[in-house]
């Protein structure tokens, strides 16, 4: 049995959900992959049209809120993730932002397992709250690689505290 990528990302949604369907896609035609997002959350909700093209392709999806920050959403996360890690054994996580990062380094710490953890930044907003920035870098600085989309938000990572050679 082949062993999956699991992708963890808030929503299918725009640019970046652009970007991790053609991955996903890229990546089913060599085994399975997994897609972990919040699905909906009020008026926020993953694209149909990203969720139905990964559906066709054998992309299993399982909901998994990185969206909230607050406590018991991360811890609660958390949990459920390190279950379906125990489960699914992936290969790798490739984490689509600093919340997902996040709960993917909870989840393997409370699943026990060294899975290798990419945490991709795609933005960060000028005005973002102090807090946030720490949860992030936190987030960050747990995985084994961090890709970024821009010098700016290497530069960024690494006055965080993330090493330069992630």
């Amino acid at each position: 049995m082949s062993v999956p990528i699991l992708h963890i990302a808030p929503f299918l949604w725009s640019g970046a959900g652009r970007v991790i369907t053609a991955l996903c896609l890229a990546q089913a035609r060599r085994g399975p992959v997994v897609l972990a997002t919040t699905g909906r959350h009020g008026d926020l909700d993953d694209w149909p049209s990203y969720r139905r093209t990964l559906a066709r392709a054998g992309v299993r999806h399982v909901t998994l809120d990185t969206f909230r920050r607050d406590a018991a959403t991360v811890w609660t996360s958390a949990a459920a993730l390190a279950s379906h890690l125990s489960a699914i054994r992936p290969r790798a996580i490739h984490a689509h932002a600093g919340m997902p990062t996040g709960v993917a380094a909870l989840a393997r710490d409370i699943a026990g397992l060294r899975v290798p953890i990419v945490g991709q930044m795609y933005s960060w907003g000028p005005d973002r709250p102090g807090w946030m920035n720490t949860q992030d870098l936190w987030a960050f600085r747990q995985a084994d690689v961090v890709v970024s989309s821009a010098h700016a938000y290497s530069r960024l990572l690494r006055d965080g505290g993330v090493p330069a050679r992630r």
